[in-house]
């Protein structure tokens, strides 16, 4: 886990396979350095859902490709299970049609959390490092959503767009309260950094749809960010 929280990961329960712990462990047992581009690994692994389905045959693989340090080849083996013959970073479509898996957009989060030292609101704490439990937090909560009379199937409260993640202690703060009326308290740098659209037209439940749809947009540039700044875009 050591590369895992060096990257802004607090558990292993934010891992969505315990197996994302085998390669990197493999490879450091036979003496290869682990760079960034293992964590790349498991954040695209996590993604496209590598480990779902015929697990042993897989594992193996991985299993040899890291005992050799072979990362580009492990990242080949990604590719193979996204059916991208060029990159596996998801493009606008993947996460707007939620192809990719929510646990691996929230793993992502957290890297780029901390790389750009974002902070749960309102408090401000950091959430690298946090004394207290993360949490995923819907902006537009339930409830407000549930309330809205004009709801159609597209108001889902677990849509990519409308998740975040804050320390326990605001999501229980902020409780059912509407994005309009918390929104406009947060600095516009913390705004940006949870990639929170700053047209605010789309901060009232009648806009939830465009709201989504931007920060969707915007998670895929994140992710598209984050993969070559880890060296792998």
């Amino acid at each position: 886990m050591e590369l895992y929280r060096g990257a802004g990961i607090p558990s292993g329960d934010w891992l969505p396979y315990r197996y994302l712990l085998f390669a990197p462990a493999i490879a450091a047992a036979n003496g290869h350095k682990l760079d960034d581009r293992w964590v790349a690994w498991a954040v695209a692994a996590s993604l496209w859902r590598h480990y779902a389905g015929e697990v042993d045959t897989k594992l193996q693989k991985d299993a040899n490709l890291a005992a050799k340090g072979d990362i580009e080849g492990l990242i080949d083996h990604i590719k193979l299970r996204a059916k991208r013959l060029d990159s596996f970073v998801p493009d606008e479509e993947d996460v707007l049609r939620n192809i990719v898996s929510e646990g691996g957009v929230f793993l992502a989060m957290l890297v780029y959390f901390a790389k750009v030292g974002a902070r749960s609101f309102v408090a401000g704490k950091l959430l690298s490092g946090a004394a207290e439990p993360l949490e995923v937090h819907a902006l537009f909560p339930r409830t407000l959503l549930d309330r809205f009379p004009d709801r159609d199937n597209e108001y889902v409260p677990d849509r990519l767009g409308n998740l975040t993640l804050l320390t326990r202690s605001d999501k229980e703060h902020l409780g059912d309260n509407a994005p309009e009326t918390y929104f406009w308290v947060i600095e516009p740098r913390e705004r940006a950094a949870h990639l929170i659209p700053e047209d605010t037209s789309t901060w009232k439940v009648q806009s939830y749809q465009d709201f989504c749809e931007q920060r969707e947009r915007i998670i895929a540039s994140m992710l598209r960010d984050l993969f070559v700044n880890l060296g792998v875009g």
